[in-house]
């Protein structure tokens, strides 16, 4: 369960895509109430999943589910990916993501963001690097100055 959004899923598609959902079915995880007995079998008693939401959590379902047909994501929808990916560590959607934003035009400074936050290579954002190097206009992230004047 997602914010009050139920998603019933097979666990073995989730144990094999995700470190995360690997670790929190381990045998002997504390991080499933076990003293219930009942968690995650059924709607009555499903596992929460806290901090996330039901709409980038569905596209981890719709790329868990699909991954091998093509998943026709929109550059916002691969960005949450890539965010997911890193959470729930899902190395084969962060790959699909960063291939399928590889064509897309972004600022410089965001490409360079994403690699950072999310744990890319920064040959992903190799473009980005050398734009924001060669790039006589001012940083973003930078607040401007009179200091010339």
């Amino acid at each position: 369960e997602v914010e009050n959004t139920l998603f019933r899923v097979a666990i073995g598609k989730l144990v094999d895509e995700s470190e995360f959902f690997k670790n929190l079915f381990a045998e002997g995880s504390p991080a499933i109430d076990t003293t219930r007995g009942e968690e995650g079998e059924s709607v009555d008693h499903p596992i929460i999943i806290g901090d996330e939401s039901p709409d980038d959590f569905a596209l981890l379902m719709r790329w868990v589910y699909k991954k091998y047909d093509i998943v026709p994501f929109k550059a916002k929808e691969w960005i949450a990916c890539l965010r997911i990916a890193h959470k729930f560590g899902v190395p084969l959607l962060s790959k699909a993501a960063q291939e399928a934003l590889q064509g897309e035009t972004f600022d410089p400074v965001e490409k360079v963001q994403l690699c950072f936050n999310y744990d890319l290579d920064l040959a992903w954002a190799k473009d980005a690097v050398s734009n924001i190097c060669y790039s006589w206009d001012p940083l973003p992230l930078l607040p401007q100055t009179d200091a010339y004047h």
